[in-house]
């Protein structure tokens, strides 16, 4: 809690709970950063994967070309997303 109060200040300390998660020991992640598609995901389905779909754009951290599957890549493909939706209004 200490180091997250030198982001974040005093308030830190008012945690009610606190959760440690072994990635490495999930069925699913088994420890991977990111998600990674499996083989033939992309050239079967990679076609329909950023385009919208009448009123539903898509949006997240595996939508985005650049930091795919971190914050980064999330924020960029939520302003990407967002600026889209701003020109399809008009």
């Amino acid at each position: 809690l200490r180091c997250f109060a030198q982001v974040v200040g005093d308030r830190a300390f008012d945690t009610v709970e606190y959760v440690e998660q072994d990635w490495t020991a999930e069925q699913w992640t088994q420890g991977g950063p990111t998600s990674v598609a499996a083989p033939g995901v992309l050239t079967d389905f990679g076609q329909w994967r950023d385009r919208p779909h009448h009123r539903v754009h898509w949006a997240g951290a595996e939508f985005s070309p650049y930091w795919n599957g971190y914050m980064d890549g999330a924020v960029r493909s939520g302003r990407h997303t967002a600026t889209e939706l701003l020109h399809h209004q008009n």
